[in-house]
């Protein structure tokens, strides 16, 4: 554990990689789980790091294991879809979001989604996240729809999608985007 802390803390991605693939075999304090998650956070750290020195096919490499380490570690899918993006695989890039989003949606995820066609009409992506966001009983999805909705000035729409998320404790980001369909429908 001394070493892989100390490999991490001087960025030694591939030093930490070997490290945590070594403790799988003691597994004294921590679960599998626990490990998959952590080599999946090296794993995103090495191909950051990858992309960032200009080697985008190691950096995918390092990202797509990543993913399949832990499935449900955002920022190396994020990495990983905006890499497959980057390479020319939008359709995988964009499979990979959608398949993320299923299990858990993430603000990231969207806004990678979004990302991937920047051109596009309000109407366009309006239409175009509708299979993205069929999770909808999920604050997540509704902070989207909301936002998608405002931008094409359905504000009555946006105001009945965020209804649900407004008792009690609200999100801030619930509470902004109520308050701007409101303005929108003159109230």
């Amino acid at each position: 554990e001394i070493l892989f802390s100390l490999q991490c803390r001087n960025k030694d991605w591939e030093g930490a990689h070997k490290s945590i693939s070594g403790m799988f075999g003691q597994k004294k304090n921590f679960s599998g789980n626990d490990l998959r998650r952590k080599e999946s956070v090296v794993l995103t750290a090495a191909a950051k790091e990858s992309q960032l020195n200009g080697m985008t096919d190691k950096a995918i490499s390092f990202a797509r294991k990543a993913v399949k380490k832990t499935s449900n570690f955002i920022p190396g899918i994020v990495l990983c879809a905006e890499l497959e993006h980057l390479v020319g695989k939008k359709a995988a890039g964009v499979k990979l979001i959608k398949t993320s989003w299923e299990v858990e949606p993430h603000p990231l995820l969207a806004s990678v989604y979004a990302n991937f066609f920047p051109d596009e009409t309000p109407d366009s992506r309006l239409e175009r996240f509708q299979s993205l966001l069929r999770n909808s009983n999920h604050i997540e999805t509704a902070i989207v729809t909301a936002s998608l909705n405002i931008a094409v000035e359905d504000f009555p729409k946006a105001r009945s999608v965020l209804v649900p998320y407004t008792e009690g404790e609200i999100d801030a980001r619930v509470a902004t985007l109520m308050a701007a369909a409101e303005k929108g429908c003159g109230e």
